[in-house]
């Protein structure tokens, strides 16, 4: 039953229209709620952006700084310091708090003229792999490192890691080092230039192996050397994300170049291995591809150094260019990006409250018109079922009663249950298929019919009359139910049109009205199912004390004209031909040859090797004006996979009918004597067979009579 593809059923539709309505006035309550609210939390947003930069650009002043005071310190405790030693001491004792104010600052250092090098690590907060190459337990919180010649003129290294209160622990330890810090790049470019501080391209660090920068500034006295701050750029990621007082905030510092000394999001660091083991190092550039958002907002608020609202990707941000100072040559750009989405908290507030209200009543008023629609759609939905089964040809028992307090409706039910049994009737008589194909198409059953190509199956129970005679008409009438119904069953499964019943014989055929490419096939399915349904069946009935009805089957396929023949007020829908009459024969040629199902061999030659088959000869059954090969159809061939209700032929029966199969091509050869003593040797092994009988018979007058030679081995049958 063909439906349109723009239709909904009707509890549905009066449903969806009662929701419309609803979102409908929902969505006007959304909207006013929203623009109402809009230019307020626009403000208020503003204002919380201005609040959070202006919290990020102190914090980072406050880094930028420590770094200074950091470098600014060491240099004046140098001068005043009578000692080296003291001076080290002097470092820790000042250093020590802003260390643990500042993590991302990761040492501070005095790189002396002589070659001597004295450093304070920061350990606080750092994990084991940061405090392995100093020896440093987990209690730590930093450590001394010096380095100088001893009396020997070797240079050697010496550490020492301390607890917060400057106590020492463990022992201090030392190992050979060719590490000289006039060598180093912040040395050197803090000798080279004449500004007062000076900050280095990122390196590796020679202990930790962590990408860095070092703010550097030269010694002032009479002491020739450079102090240098270790800034960690991967902690320095650490100290803007702690920074981000929303999820999305976006935060960087950029050089005056666009390369990224530091992001929230990205690492700006590419480290690249070099063949002598060592690394390279270099950093990113801002651009579309790393960052979107900040680099529309660099590009945008280039100059004025203003909030600035824009969008990226359909999202709206909150933005700001500041300065920041960690001793470059030109100030760095602290850009920080704040979705609008996560500030607008008084408008997510409204909508969301607008959206709870919305919600609730939308879920009141779908649940009334669910149950209101229901109340009105049931019947006709009910009677739209109805009438899709029946165009279906599911026409169960069942029958639907309708009650509405509508007219039309109730009118409408007693027809449909007034066809549904008219239909259930006519396919009682009339082929199902045929019946689907006319209320498909829409047409009606006219007179006439085509020619084509059809598989044919005729069944008949042996001995039927003589059984009837004697069996109790009740008694036999319930087993004859029972008999049709798996029979007719196994044919409608395999799609075959069943004709006619002819007493206790059935007549079906394949390929109409409905086209079936595997008609052949089909049929010796159906033939194969029911012959071992009936098998089944016959042995119930014989432990219930029953006769058992033995099924013999023809099958032929040929063309054959199909169609509707009859009168104006009562046609029947049947095939006629050569063909049918050459299947009925068929089945009638079992009772001589002791077999149960014989095809011709147009029905093995379309099947393929789905099947097994037995060489019976070639007939001239009586009416059948051509000769036929003939075969019988054995069983299903156990290279196929299963099929439920045909078991595959197994072994002995597959050698069974291939030797046969080899006497047979003696016997069509003429070699009288030795099919003689094949067909002899076959019977003493199975001296039931009817085949092998009926061809010894042949064979011993063929030995003192032979044929002519024109002759081609079909065998004359004149009763049918």
């Amino acid at each position: 039953m063909k439906v349109s593809t723009n239709s909904v059923r009707f509890s549905v539709g009066i449903s969806t229209f009662a929701m419309a309505m609803v979102l409908l006035s929902s969505m006007l309550i959304v909207a006013f709620y929203y623009f109402q609210d809009v230019s307020r939390a626009r403000d208020r947003t503003v204002r919380n952006v201005s609040n959070i930069v202006q919290q990020i650009e102190d914090k980072t002043r406050v880094l930028a700084n420590a770094l200074f005071l950091t470098i600014d310190n060491i240099v004046a405790i140098s001068s005043l310091a009578e000692s080296r030693e003291d001076g080290d001491e002097s470092l820790r004792v000042i250093l020590t708090p802003m260390f643990r104010q500042n993590p991302s600052i990761t040492a501070a250092y005095i790189g002396y003229g002589d070659g001597d090098f004295s450093q304070l690590v920061s350990l606080f907060g750092r994990d084991h792999a940061a405090r392995q190459p100093y020896r440093a337990s987990a209690d730590a919180s930093f450590a001394v490192v010096r380095i100088e010649e001893d009396l020997d003129g070797n240079r050697a290294r010496r550490i020492q890691a301390f607890a917060a209160n400057g106590t020492p622990i463990g022992k201090q330890w030392g190992e050979p080092t060719d590490f000289d810090p006039r060598e180093r790049p912040w040395y050197r470019a803090g000798r080279a230039t004449e500004s007062l501080y000076h900050r280095t391209n990122p390196y590796v660090f020679s202990k930790t192996r962590q990408p860095g920068i070092t703010i550097s500034r030269n010694l002032s006295g009479p002491e020739l050397g450079t102090a240098g701050v270790d800034l960690d750029l991967r902690s320095l990621n650490g100290f803007l994300s702690g920074l981000r007082l929303t999820p999305s905030t976006r935060l960087a510092i950029v050089s005056p170049n666009a390369t990224l000394l530091s992001h929230t999001l990205i690492d700006p660091v590419v480290v690249k291995p070099k063949a002598n083991g060592d690394v390279e190092l270099s950093l990113r550039k801002l651009t579309v591809a790393s960052d979107p958002v900040l680099t529309a907002l660099g590009e945008m608020a280039e100059g004025t150094g203003g909030l600035e609202e824009f969008s990226v990707d359909g999202e709206t941000y909150f933005g700001q260019v500041l300065g920041v100072n960690l001793g470059g040559s030109e100030p760095d750009r602290l850009l920080v990006a704040v979705p609008w989405s996560e500030i607008a908290g008084p408008l997510s507030n409204a909508r969301n409250q607008a959206l709870a209200v919305t919600a609730g009543l939308a879920a009141f008023v779908m649940i009334m018109a669910i149950f209101v629609g229901r109340k009105l759609a049931r019947p006709i939905e009910r009677l739209t079922d109805e009438a899709e089964a029946i165009g279906n040809l599911e026409l169960t028992p069942d029958v639907v009663r309708i009650n509405s307090p509508f007219n039309e409706i109730q009118k409408l039910g007693d027809a449909m249950r007034s066809m549904k049994s008219t239909i259930s009737v006519l396919a009682l008589y009339v082929p199902r298929t045929l019946v689907s194909q006319l209320m498909e198409s829409g047409s009606g059953g006219q007179l006439g019919g085509t020619r084509r190509d059809l598989a044919f199956l005729f069944t008949d129970i042996e001995g039927f009359t003589t059984i009837s005679e004697k069996a109790d008409s009740a008694v036999m009438m319930r087993q004859l139910s029972e008999y049709f119904e798996v029979l007719s069953n196994a044919i409608l499964h395999h799609n075959g049109t069943i004709d006619k019943y002819i007493g206790d014989a059935v007549m079906a055929f394949w390929n109409a009205p409905r086209d079936d490419l595997e008609m052949a096939s089909n049929a010796c399915k159906a033939a194969l199912r029911a012959n071992n349904g009936l098998t089944t069946l016959n042995i119930r009935w014989d432990i219930d004390g029953r006769t058992a009805l033995l099924t013999r089957f023809g099958l032929h396929v040929g063309n054959a004209m199909v169609g509707n023949v009859g009168c104006s007020d009562r046609i029947n829908y049947t095939a006629m031909g050569s063909p049918v009459n050459a299947a009925a024969r068929l089945e009638g040629m079992n009772k001589f040859f002791g077999t149960t199902i014989l095809a011709s061999d147009a029905i093995r030659r379309r099947t393929g090797n789905m099947f097994v088959w037995r060489r019976i000869g070639m007939v001239n059954p009586k009416g059948v004006l051509t000769p036929l090969t003939i075969f019988e159809l054995v069983g299903l061939d156990k290279s196929l996979p299963d099929m439920p209700g045909i078991p595959p032929v197994n072994d002995d029966v597959r050698e069974f009918v291939a030797e046969w199969n080899a006497i047979f091509e003696i016997y069509v050869g003429r070699q009288w004597q030795d099919c003689c003593e094949r067909v002899t040797d076959f019977l003493d092994r199975h001296p039931d067979d009817l085949v092998a009988k009926f061809y010894l018979e042949r064979v011993e007058t063929y030995l003192d009579n032979p044929p002519p030679p024109e002759w081609n081995g079909a065998e004359e049958f004149s009763s049918k």
